[in-house]
């Protein structure tokens, strides 16, 4: 019985994990019926595209079947690249020498073997792919996969990132010239073809044929590097004579292809600039970072409406406090750093609800900070979580120690606006309030919108300030006003 067909009525988008990960059973049946060259290259693609998802996805998503997924395609996959290897050899070897001399006939002879032993041992891996366990991980990664969509600024700021950590591998490989760096700065490239190629298509289609060109270019590199290796370690090239040519050869056309890669790549005008174009930058890096923030925290937080309106109070009530003259002059910094951290607060829940606070601090440190971050930034991120909530900050906590001194007053007060955020959202579905802050001769007020003193959460609230006032060395008055609304029932009775 073949496996079902790949859908093709929207089912599953075709760049998307589901159709992917449906491919890879529609091409293992092929390789099965027939292990040659190119069965082989288009399940090893099938399988490279699944597993290149399942590597981003895993930034973002705690769900273990991604990993999962991955782990399992490795055995599958290692196998049909030795194969495809050998495929790449032959073919190299056909084009390096023009005539039967020098040891052709032999390395052919000998590389034709290592094929006929590869497709022996690919065919058990081959018949024990679970596809049972691999269909469940289509349906289930199927769905996770869809919060966050193609093209986002989520995507794209990790998109810079992976160009980023290419570029710094080109330069590597200029400077070093060694055979492993011009490797790593093809695996550099090819990571940031596919993120672009999976997770930002309007990119990919603009930059496609340029970056395969240059993968193509250092794979050649590559290959060369290897068939030389095979060349002279399977006894083929038998006199110095032999050897001497295919080092000429192969040295002659790598050399051609490094020039080639440069002339490209070097210099003002290079494809890296135009591979830059479209990826985020200035304030849209600033909004592309907390994206990437927002979604991590949704595969996470099981409340994420919450957060997000927590959010709104928190700068809200940051902004306010600040034109009160509150807290200095206000840094645009540390209010990226209270956004993030509503955002970020309760993520510590996707790993049991007791000491969820604690749990969110260790996560939000493990986090990789954003590229308009400063280090420092993630620690006091996750400060803010771990304080949105129960005891106050001690100078003997791992969280308040690994702060800077001159960071700590900020970080109170950021903590304490995040405390009343939290305590002021009671997530009924009504409009977060939009707390405006007064100074009065010895304290401040807090102006909230219909707040009722006697309702469930003004205890909370109560409780709240008390790190806010520490900070602001002011204490903060809770006051009742009309909302808008409210006013307007009134004008109208």
């Amino acid at each position: 019985m073949g496996s079902p067909p790949i859908p093709q009525d929207g089912n599953f988008d075709q760049s998307g994990i589901g159709y992917w990960m449906e491919r890879v059973l529609l091409e293992r049946e092929k390789v099965q019926a027939d292990p040659s060259s190119d069965p082989v290259h288009d399940l090893r693609v099938a399988l490279r595209r699944c597993r290149s998802m399942a590597e981003t996805m895993s930034e973002l998503d705690p769900e273990p079947a991604w990993k999962q997924m991955r782990k399992a395609g490795k055995q599958l996959f290692q196998a049909l690249g030795k194969l495809r290897d050998t495929h790449v050899l032959i073919e190299w070897t056909e084009k390096i020498s023009e005539t039967e001399a020098h040891g052709r006939s032999e390395l052919r002879a000998s590389l034709a073997a290592e094929e006929a032993a590869l497709q022996q041992e690919l065919m058990p891996v081959v018949n024990s792919f679970d596809v049972a366990q691999w269909e469940q991980w289509r349906e289930l990664l199927s769905q996770h996969a869809t919060q966050v969509r193609p093209g986002s600024l989520a995507f794209r700021h990790m998109a810079l990132e992976k160009w980023i950590a290419a570029r710094d591998l080109h330069s590597a490989a200029l400077k070093r010239r060694s055979k492993d760096s011009w490797h790593q700065l093809r695996i550099g490239i090819k990571r940031f073809r596919y993120m672009l190629e999976n997770f930002v298509p309007p990119l990919h289609s603009q930059r496609a044929s340029d970056l395969k060109q240059v993968q193509d270019l250092l794979g050649d590199v590559h290959d060369l590097d290897v068939l030389l290796e095979t060349a002279l370690k399977s006894g083929a090239l038998q006199t110095p004579d032999d050897r001497r040519v295919w080092r000429a050869h192969i040295n002659q056309k790598r050399n051609e292809l490094i020039a080639e890669y440069r002339k490209k790549m070097v210099g003002k005008e290079s494809l890296w600039w135009t591979w830059r174009e479209g990826l985020p930058d200035g304030v849209q890096l600033e909004r592309a970072g907390m994206a990437k923030v927002q979604a991590w925290s949704q595969y996470r937080d099981p409340r994420p409406q919450h957060s997000r309106r927590v959010q709104r109070i928190a700068i809200g009530l940051h902004d306010q406090l600040l034109r009160a003259g509150m807290f200095g002059k206000g840094d645009r910094r540390y209010r990226s750093v209270l956004a993030a951290a509503a955002l970020m607060h309760d993520v510590g829940r996707w790993e049991g609800k007791s000491n969820h606070h604690k749990k969110s601090y260790k996560l939000i440190m493990k986090f990789p900070r954003p590229l308009s971050w400063e280090p420092e930034m993630i620690n006091l991120t996750a400060f803010l979580a771990r304080y949105h909530r129960g005891a106050l900050p001690q100078v003997n906590h791992r969280a308040f120690r690994g702060l800077r001194v001159h960071q700590r007053k900020q970080a109170l007060f950021l903590a304490g606006i995040l405390r009343i955020a939290d305590a002021m959202e009671v997530d009924n579905g009504a409009p977060p309030p939009h707390i405006r802050a007064q100074a009065v001769p010895g304290s401040v007020q807090l102006l909230i919108p219909d707040f009722n003193p006697l309702s469930a959460n003004a205890a909370s609230v109560a409780l709240a300030k008390h790190m806010l006032e520490s900070a602001c060395k002011k204490p903060m008055m809770v006051k009742s006003v009309k909302s808008e609304a409210s006013r307007a029932i009134a004008n109208s009775a």
